[in-house]
């Protein structure tokens, strides 16, 4: 037979409603455990402290399933604020107290630890970027552990959601100095010149990020620099777009639109003439 319902969650004793609800009509909770344990052992032949360690070993099995299936979701490791940010239940604080500190319910669970996932992620990022160096970039990266089918390595979303911005992580990993040795100024210089005559003539640092993620997700391979790249190459923003000369780019495209409009104007009279050939 299953024991009390009221015995299935270990923590009930911390329920503010259970509680009030002992103390107005047992006065206290030692004479409600008592009375409850004389009942128990009564019907079920079995003291209370048996259903209470049965109770808690279920609630332990369904604390680390909810910890290795957050863990997966993150690519393999786990911190209690990751957890936290999921709002899965049993809530973090549960957890804690069902196996004293979070670092012992992640060992139970089996979970790798911050270290060992660190060691991973630098080892696939560094793997990624040898193999194509001319454009080592996040997107790049999701790419190559796509198309080489590694399930077991985390994206770039969960490597940031672990340590950071990507830019940090990779300057954490060793492997700054080769990303900035793959842009060149004048790779710098041709995609901000591009993201601008994509923009009629304008370019911030917004637009430009938008225009990068635009054509890293037609190709990942094309050397497309971030903005933090283009920060340490240049210093600043502002140095970088007076490499270019925007007054140009803005003059041709001009010309551009007003050569557009001529042609739509030359061809719209055309059209005209072929349908009143005899208009004079």
């Amino acid at each position: 037979m299953k024991p009390p319902v009221f015995l299935e969650h270990y923590n009930v004793k911390k329920c503010i409603l259970f509680k009030f609800y002992i103390k107005v009509y047992f006065c206290s909770w030692q004479i409600w455990l008592h009375q409850v344990e004389k009942e128990v052992t009564s019907v079920y032949n079995h003291p209370l402290e048996v259903f209470v360690s049965l109770s808690n070993n279920k609630f332990m099995e369904m604390c680390i399933l909810r910890i290795r299936e957050c863990a997966k979701e993150n690519g393999g490791y786990l911190s209690s604020a990751l957890y936290r940010q999921s709002k899965k239940k049993p809530t973090c604080s549960q957890i804690i107290n069902t196996f004293g500190t979070w670092n012992a319910a992640v060992e139970q669970a089996g979970i790798m630890s911050k270290n060992d996932f660190k060691q991973l992620c630098k080892h696939a990022v560094q793997e990624c970027f040898e193999k194509f160096p001319h454009s080592p970039s996040a997107e790049l990266y999701d790419w190559y552990i796509q198309t080489q089918q590694y399930i077991d390595h985390p994206n770039s979303k969960q490597i940031t959601r672990a340590f950071g911005r990507w830019d940090k992580v990779i300057k954490e990993f060793g492997l700054w100095e080769m990303v900035l040795a793959a842009y060149s100024k004048k790779v710098c210089t041709e995609q901000i010149e591009n993201c601008a005559l994509a923009n009629n003539g304008n370019v911030t640092a917004q637009l430009y990020e938008d225009y990068r993620r635009f054509v890293l997700n037609q190709d990942p391979k094309i050397p497309v620099p971030s903005y933090e790249v283009i920060i340490a190459v240049y210093g600043s923003w502002r140095n970088a777009l007076k490499e270019i000369n925007l007054t140009e780019i803005q003059r041709k495209l001009f010309l551009e639109s007003i050569y557009r409009e001529k042609q739509a104007l030359e061809k719209f009279q055309r059209q005209q003439e072929i349908k009143n050939p005899y208009q004079t």
